[in-house]
């Protein structure tokens, strides 16, 4: 099997707090943002604590829940005041906040107002969840506030300007896996596909993340792909009748589904003779994915011992496209600390679960919002200059 790489998502806005639109177009700062003011300035104005606000969802059912990522951003913390006035911190102390998104693009954007007039936040770090990000994103950037996120793949979230000037995303853009399908349908002379991807039915549910994957695949193709969606929530899905539709026009299919589902369309795939020949071929974007699932990604120890031998034979026509994650001892250190931190400070036990990306991201965020501030106090500006940091974090690599 073959490995690369990535995700997307969807935009949504309220007004609150933002700053009025007066008769000539300018904007008018509100009673909001001299409440903000005023309370940053009665608490040491520019030179103060740093304030980090997490946002993160925390059920721990996602993969990128509050105190998996909370434990990665301590870490980073601890690393950078171990380094004393001669680190990027230059002494200066940090304190971390944090808030339940709950995924909620209401519950959400409310939390992060309610840190912003309050004063706790020089920097965002987060949200993933994209119904929270979209009209959170659009605020910072009336704010001038930075915003570091591991989501926010959306290719709606490409354009800068106006509305996400100072949002950096960590792990790049769901565009990146639209040039990848390109680059290997020209390397095969393949013309033709289909894309197959999980979507709820439930539209107020809004869109699925693997929506918005394949969302960029279809328009880096020029829309000239055949795509079908299923809820693979819906235990009345069918998917040998899906893939009997699918292949009516097309024998390249691109999915992107969860690792279940994805195996189960496998075998639905190896019941009508669809992986023997070579007639067919199957890749799956993986939005993230563990060591332990690469190694054997066919087996279920719930299932009989017939299914699992169908589907390691199933799993011959796939290619899988997903993150690839360091294997050098030092990230197997960072894993161990992460884990460690999360469950003594936190109280979430990680079991066998690895280190995702998406944490791995917001460890590296602190780092790059430090080194960027640093460079911004160091030429005289100030830790309210969101802007002059944001740009400063772009376009540049760091150990």
């Amino acid at each position: 099997m073959r490995y690369f790489w990535l995700v997307l998502t969807s935009v949504i806005s309220f007004t609150l707090g933002l700053p009025q639109t007066a008769a000539d177009g300018q904007m008018v700062p509100n009673v909001a943002f001299y409440i903000r003011r005023k309370v940053l300035l009665e608490d040491g104005g520019p030179n103060r604590t740093i304030r980090i606000l997490v946002l993160a969802p925390e059920s721990p059912k996602y993969p990128y829940s509050l105190f998996k990522v909370l434990a990665a951003v301590e870490f980073a913390v601890q690393k950078l005041e171990a380094q004393g006035r001669n680190g990027p911190l230059g002494g200066r102390s940090v304190k971390i906040y944090e808030k339940n998104t709950h995924c909620s693009s209401t519950l959400g954007p409310l939390a992060a107002f309610d840190s912003y007039i309050t004063g706790e936040v020089d920097v965002f770090l987060g949200p993933l969840c994209p119904y929270v990000l979209g009209p959170l994103s659009r605020y910072t950037a009336v704010w001038d506030i930075p915003l570091l996120t591991a989501g926010g793949q959306n290719d709606n979230f490409d354009q800068k300007k106006p509305y996400y000037s100072l949002l950096t995303r960590m792990n790049g853009s769901y565009t990146q896996i639209g040039h990848i399908f390109l680059k290997i349908l020209r390397r095969f002379h393949w013309h033709v596909i289909a894309l197959l991807f999980h979507n709820f039915s439930d539209h107020i549910l809004g869109n699925s993340n693997c929506y918005f994957t394949l969302s960029a695949v279809y328009r880096k193709l020029n829309r000239e792909v055949y795509y079908l969606n299923f809820d693979e929530t819906d235990p009345k899905t069918n998917y040998s009748n899906i893939l009997k539709d699918v292949t009516q026009h097309a024998r390249v299919i691109v999915m992107c589904a969860s690792p279940n589902t994805v195996r189960e369309i496998l075998l639905a795939a190896e019941e009508l003779n669809m992986v023997d020949k070579g007639e067919y071929v199957f890749f799956s974007t993986e939005l993230f994915t563990s060591k332990k699932e690469n190694a054997n990604p066919w087996m279920r120890k719930g299932d009989s011992q017939t299914r699992n031998k169908r589907a390691r034979k199933a799993y011959e026509a796939l290619l899988t496209v997903t993150a690839r994650k360091p294997e050098t001892p030092e990230y197997a250190e960072f894993s161990r600390t992460v884990k460690d931190i999360a469950k003594k400070k936190f109280g979430f036990d990680y079991g066998e679960e690895e280190v995702n990306t998406y944490v791995t991201a917001f460890h590296e965020a602190v780092l790059l919002y430090v080194l960027a501030l640093n460079e911004t106090l160091e030429e005289g500006g100030h830790i309210t200059n969101g802007s002059i940091i944001t740009q400063k974090m772009w376009n540049r690599t760091f150990e």
